[in-house]
């Protein structure tokens, strides 16, 4: 069997373009400014897995199909909810916050590439070395032709659905081929950074229309009894063990992002602090940190998208469901806490 190709597969284009900047020219360009960021996103992925693994044990009979859902951050919505209170916010911690969920958004997408890899196609596995090595050589001479990167992007897309590995890092592979070098040239010979270019063209269109398709296509949780209604008995006794079955992976999901999320954020920047391997950024407190991590509790799209390939269709409504409450919760705890924080002084706001 294929996997499943969802209709917001190029979603990842986005994301893959604003870690190419963070990683070439942005926050994770050394190494001295990317440590404790990418300490603390370590931190929120593991830890929410940890607490998702002493959920099941508790529980008793529960799964461990979904272990790596509550690892993910929507950076999007995480960056709105911080926007809605950056007057009170440092500047460092909206880089922050940026930098660790770009870590959080590469690890689920490398968990999405690699874990839930099934039936794979060498020939087409070698198809995908193929084409992303050619986009990135056509990259190198600095093209700044975008259509030549989306068709490529494209065929790859193709080439990963078919080898058995989620297509949905075909875009991300595409936008790491481009190069922050590049220039656009426009009629009048006026030049612009042809990656920043690229995310203004996107962002509407992923804000707007591919994260609303993708939300829709991704929480169609069945909530009517019609169904029910109809079917067969052995069919109603089939989908209450399904429900019953995702109680507890569903439970795991909520307490993996409320609890786990912040706590490894703050717990593993805290002990990086401790042991001098990184220090806090200048302008943050240990209260700004902690309202961080309560940000990185908002799962949303990538938890849903990790839902889709981690569980049997039969068990994934009522964690869908979870995955939306748990993000909702967290948005207002840390937009609550953001909005006790004084207003800052000008020099101290985020530009």
């Amino acid at each position: 069997a294929q996997p499943h190709a969802h209709p917001t597969d190029r979603l990842p284009v986005h994301a893959g373009l604003e870690m190419k900047i963070e990683m070439r020219v942005g926050s994770l360009a050394s190494l001295r400014k990317a440590a404790l960021p990418c300490i603390a996103a370590l931190g929120g992925m593991v830890t929410p897995m940890g607490v998702y693994f002493v959920v099941q044990r508790l529980m008793g009979g529960g799964s461990m199909c979904a272990l790596t859902v509550p690892m993910a951050t929507d950076i999007a919505f995480a960056m709105a909810v911080y926007g809605l209170f950056r007057k009170r916010m440092p500047a460092a911690a909206s880089a922050f916050l940026l930098t660790l969920a770009t870590v959080d958004d590469l690890g689920a997408i490398l968990v999405l590439a690699t874990c839930f890899a099934s039936h794979v196609s060498l020939p087409f596995l070698g198809a995908t070395a193929a084409v992303t090595a050619g986009l990135a050589a056509f990259g190198r001479t600095l093209a700044s032709d975008l259509r030549a990167f989306a068709a490529g992007g494209a065929v790859l897309w193709y080439c990963l659905l078919r080898s058995g590995v989620n297509a949905d890092i075909a875009g991300v592979l595409a936008a790491f081929c481009i190069s922050t070098r590049a220039k656009y040239t426009g009629p009048k010979g006026e030049q612009e950074d042809l990656m920043h270019r690229a995310v203004l063209r996107l962002s509407p269109i992923s804000t707007f229309f591919i994260m609303p398709l993708f939300a829709l296509a991704n929480t169609a949780v069945p909530l009517g009894s019609a169904a029910t209604a109809s079917a067969s008995a052995a069919a109603a006794a089939a989908a209450k063990a399904a429900t019953a079955a995702s109680v507890a992976p569903a439970l795991g999901i909520g307490a993996g992002l409320l609890i786990g999320k912040p706590l490894g954020i703050f717990l593993f920047s805290l002990l990086a602090t401790k042991t001098g391997l990184a220090a806090l950024p200048a302008g943050m407190s240990k209260s700004h940190l902690g309202i961080v991590g309560v940000l990185g509790g908002i799962g949303f799209t990538m938890c849903l998208l990790l839902t889709e390939v981690a569980m049997p269709a039969s068990q994934r409504a009522l964690p869908k469901i979870v995955i939306l409450l748990s993000s909702l919760v967290a948005s207002v705890i840390a937009a609550a806490a953001m909005r006790s924080q004084p207003v800052l002084a000008s020099d101290d706001k985020v530009a």
